[in-house]
């Protein structure tokens, strides 16, 4: 925030185990350059950019604790109101809140549940984001900056992922 702007981390789409997909929240797993500052682990909404939009998104950067085997630190952003394939895209995920630490479940069911709260929190805040970026920059609406909603509101049960292009 120091900067004047959220922080933000670029990277490559890859393939990734599928989970996500598995319960209807699907993410896009970034490969982060090791020498870019990524923010510490845990839950975070934010924005992405895909072509001309920008998506409300929730990411996860840490371990996946509630699945053994994975030790290698991850950013994976599901985006909201967003259907198609970014395999292979270079794209920026921009942070705008810190929603929780990363943590354990028990079982999928209790993950799934948290993963549909955080996206509902992630809505709220990023709402009022947008707000405020459109009152502090007037006529700047539709630009590539703006972070106005794309498309209706989506029930609680959608997922969300976001990033945004500079």
């Amino acid at each position: 925030r120091l900067l004047g702007r959220p922080h933000y981390v670029v990277g490559t789409v890859v393939e990734g185990a599928k989970r996500g997909r598995s319960i209807g929240i699907p993410t896009a797993n970034l490969d982060v350059p090791v020498e870019l500052a990524v923010p510490p682990r845990g839950v975070y909404a934010g924005w992405m950019q895909v072509d001309d939009k920008s998506y409300p998104a929730v990411t996860n950067i840490g371990l996946r604790p509630t699945f053994e085997g994975d030790e290698r630190t991850t950013v994976e952003a599901h985006l909201i109101d967003f259907s198609g394939d970014l395999y292979g895209r270079h794209l920026e995920v921009e942070f705008v809140a810190r929603l929780r630490d990363e943590e354990k479940f028990p079982g999928l069911p209790e993950m799934t549940a948290q993963m549909h709260r955080d996206a509902a929190q992630a809505r709220a805040i990023l709402s009022a984001h947008a707000e405020a970026a459109r009152a502090a920059a007037p006529g700047r609406a539709g630009t590539e900056h703006d972070h106005s909603p794309q498309s209706p509101a989506p029930t609680g049960a959608d997922s969300l992922k976001a990033a945004v292009r500079r």
